[in-house]
C-alpha cells in the first residue's frame, strides 16, 4: 500500500456469497500492532506513577523505591539478545503474544501484592514482557513494509509514545471513580486484549529457521556491529538510551529541585516529551524514506544536544522549549537509526538485530542516569553538559567512521 492511511487502517474487502455481497474488514499488520502497543502503553503510563507510592507505603524507604527502574531494566537487558535469537528461530509473533500475556500477569501481581518482594517480581516479569513490544513490533513491520520502513517504524513508535502520554490522563479520569489499584487490573486487561488481537489478526510473518542458520546469523550480526561502517550508529544508540533514561529518571528531580517546578508542571513535561518524540518519529520516518537516514541521524543528535545543553541555562517557559528540542531530536535519531540498521539486514536476522538494538539502548538507559547523577554530585549541571557534549560530538564520530561517511555521500 502506498498511502499511510492504507497502511494503518483496516482494509475493506467485498466478498460475494450465494446470499449476496457483504463487507469484511481485514486489519493491516500496522493497524494491529499500533493499536495493541498504544493500548498497553496507555496502561503502563497509568500504573507507573502508582508503583513508587505503593512501595513507599509498604516499606517507608526511598531507597527501595529507587529499585523499581533498576529491576525492570535488568530483566529488560537480560532478555533482549536471547529473545532476538529465539524470534529468528520461531518467529516474532509468538514472542509478542507471550510478552503481552506476561504484562497481563505482571498487572495481576501488582494488584495482589502486599509485600515489596512481590512487586519486584512483577517488575521482573513486566520487563521481560514489555521487551518484545519495543523490539519485535518494529522488526515485523520492517519486513512487512520494506519500501516504507522508516514510515511504519515511525508510526509504530509514535503509537507507543501516544499511549504513554494518554496513561496519566487515564489515571486522573478513573482515579475519581475507582480505587487506584484497579488500574493494575486495567493494565492486565489491556495486555490480554493485545495478546488475543495479535493471535487472531496478525499472520505469522517469519517461518522458523534452523539452529545452524541462527548460529551463523549471530556471527553476521556481531560482524555488523563491530564493522567500521556501523560503529557510529551503535554508539549513537548508546547516547540515545542515556538521554531517554535521564529524561525519565533524573530530569524530574532536577526540575523540582533546581527549576522550582511543581508536580503538575513535571507531568506536563512528560506529556510533551512523549508527544514530541512520537511526532518526530512519524516525520523522521517518512522523510528518511525519501531523502535517506543519515541526515536525520545527525540532525536528531544535534537537536538533542542543543536542548540538553541549554536546559541548565534557562528558566520558566524556556525550559519547555529546551526539553521539547531535546525530545524531538531523540525521536528523529531513534527512527532513523532503527530503520538504518534494518535496511541492510536480511529478514531472517531482524529479530536478533532488533534485540541487539534495544540491548545497546538499554545499556545507555541504565548507565546514563547514574553517570549524570555522579557528575552533578560534584559540579552542578555538569552531568547534563556532558550528555549534551556527547550528542553534539556525534558528527565527529561519523567522520571518524570514514567508510560509513563515504557511503552516505
Amino acid at each position: 500500500m502506498s498511502s499511510a492511511a492504507g497502511m494503518v487502517f483496516p482494509a475493506v474487502r467485498v466478498n460475494r456469497t450465494e446470499k449476496g455481497l457483504y463487507l469484511m474488514l481485514k486489519p493491516t499488520p500496522l493497524f494491529v500492532l499500533c493499536l495493541c502497543a498504544s493500548l498497553l502503553m496507555t496502561g503502563v503510563g497509568a500504573i507507573v506513577p502508582l508503583l513508587p507510592q505503593k512501595i513507599y507505603v509498604l516499606s517507608g524507604s526511598l531507597e527501595k523505591v529507587s529499585y523499581i527502574a533498576s529491576v525492570f531494566a535488568l530483566s529488560y537487558l537480560l532478555i533482549m539478545l536471547p529473545a532476538g535469537i529465539l524470534a529468528d528461530l520461531i518467529g516474532a509473533k509468538l514472542l509478542l503474544v507471550g510478552g503481552y500475556i506476561l504484562c497481563a500477569l505482571a498487572g495481576v501481581i501488582y494488584f495482589a501484592a502486599d509485600e515489596i518482594l512481590l512487586i519486584f517480581v512483577g517488575r521482573l516479569i513486566h520487563g521481560v514482557g514489555e521487551a518484545p513490544l519495543w523490539a519485535f513490533g518494529a522488526a515485523i513491520l520492517s519486513h512487512a513494509y520494506p519500501s516504507a520502513r522508516g514510515k511504519v517504524i515511525g508510526i509504530y513508535n509514535a503509537a507507543i509514545h501516544l499511549g504513554l502520554a494518554c496513561g496519566p490522563a487515564l489515571s486522573l479520569i478513573f482515579s475519581q471513580s475507582l480505587e487506584e489499584d484497579m488500574l493494575f487490573l486495567m493494565f492486565s486487561l489491556f495486555g490480554l486484549v493485545g495478546a488475543i488481537s495479535i493471535s487472531v489478526f496478525l499472520s505469522r510473518e517469519v517461518s522458523a529457521t534452523k539452529r545452524v542458520e541462527a548460529a551463523a546469523s549471530f556471527k553476521e550480526v556481531f560482524s555488523s556491529i563491530t564493522s567500521s561502517g556501523k560503529i557510529a550508529i551503535w554508539i549513537g544508540i548508546l547516547f540515545f538510551g542515556a538521554g531517554y533514561g535521564s529524561f525519565i529518571s533524573i530530569l524530574p528531580v532536577s526540575l523540582t529541585a533546581y527549576k522550582a517546578f511543581d508536580s503538575q508542571s513535571v507531568n506536563f513535561i512528560f506529556i510533551l516529551f512523549y508527544l514530541s518524540i512520537g511526532a518526530a518519529q512519524i516525520l523522521g520516518g517518512i522523510q528518511s524514506d525519501r531523502v535517506g537516514r543519515h541526515l536525520f541521524l545527525i540532525l536528531g543528535m544535534f537537536l538533542a544536544g542543543a536542548g540538553f545543553l541549554s536546559f541548565p541555562m534557562v528558566d520558566g517557559e524556556w525550559v519547555y522549549l529546551a526539553l521539547l528540542m531535546a525530545s524531538f531530536g531523540m525521536g528523529l535519531f531513534s527512527v532513523a537509526s532503527l530503520a538504518s540498521i534494518f535496511d541492510k539486514i536480511p529478514a531472517e536476522l531482524k529479530g536478533v538485530v532488533s534485540g541487539a538494538y534495544y540491548l545497546f539502548w538499554g545499556v545507555g538507559y541504565f548507565a546514563g542516569p547514574i553517570c549524570i547523577a555522579l557528575m552533578d554530585t560534584a559540579i552542578l549541571w555538569s552531568g547534563y553538559t556532558g550528555l549534551a557534549v556527547s550528542f553534539l560530538a556525534y558528527p565527529l564520530i561519523i567522520i571518524w567512521s570514514s567508510s560509513w561517511l563515504k557511503r552516505s555521500l
